[in-house]
């Protein structure tokens, strides 16, 4: 028996709850060509093909209601992760805007870490802006820190790093980089446990982290001009 319904029904019930929590502010209104239910899910869990990502990434800039829909939705898959390890939940996706020497932030599942630029590239010379960024997020029980730098060379780096219990690397996971769904580079994790690559430009990236032959976590970032 599939254990889909009952997947889909516990999630249905957080994003009840979730959605009752926020009843003490204004809840924005949904409007024409909302993306459906089960393109959110789909959007946050990351296994939307990258054609119709974008399309729902269009939706949700246009549209509050369903940007509030999918932060609570991702809430609720964080919050479940214990629970029900899944591959969903081990699924983080950021989205950039990478124009001549500025990048910026348009969305996360997560609040990042703005740092000075120097976490990547190991630069004296910080820029002031905040032009790196770093992201914590679970992986089957490691944690994973991800970093995204502006390189000094007009790309960007984006630094993965994995540990055990906070403090222990985890130096036996291998990272696959996909560009437009497309293997592009992999790589085995150095002994601090962390995979680098640099000088990536304007494309949707895939990283796919596995040990043991098995994939323990995905990571998306888009690099939009």
């Amino acid at each position: 028996m599939s254990t889909a319904p009952k997947h889909r029904d516990q999630l249905d019930g957080q994003l009840g709850q979730a959605l009752k929590a926020t009843r003490s502010r204004p809840v924005p209104a949904p409007g024409p060509g909302e993306p459906s239910d089960d393109d959110l899910l789909l959007y946050v869990e990351g296994r939307l093909p990258d054609e119709r990502a974008a399309e729902v990434e269009a939706q949700l800039a246009r549209s509050p209601y369903s940007s509030d829909r999918a932060a609570v939705l991702g809430e609720a898959l964080t919050e479940n992760a214990p629970e029900q390890p899944h591959a969903l939940a081990r699924a983080f996706r950021a989205v950039f805007h990478l124009a001549g020497s500025a990048l910026s932030l348009l969305r996360s599942d997560v609040a990042p870490a703005p740092v000075l630029a120097t976490a990547v590239r190991g630069n004296a010379a910080a820029s002031a802006q905040p032009e790196c960024y770093e992201f914590s997020h679970k992986m089957a029980g490691l944690d994973a820190m991800v970093t995204v730098d502006r390189a000094q060379d007009g790309g960007v780096d984006v630094r993965l790093e994995l540990k055990r219990g906070g403090s222990q690397p985890v130096n036996d996971a291998r990272v696959t980089l996909q560009r437009d769904g497309k293997v592009f580079e992999a790589v085995d994790v150095e002994r601090d446990g962390s995979a680098t690559f640099r000088g990536l430009d304007t494309a949707r990236y895939r990283l796919e982290v596995h040990r043991a032959g098995q994939r323990v976590g995905t990571v998306r970032l888009d690099f939009l001009a």
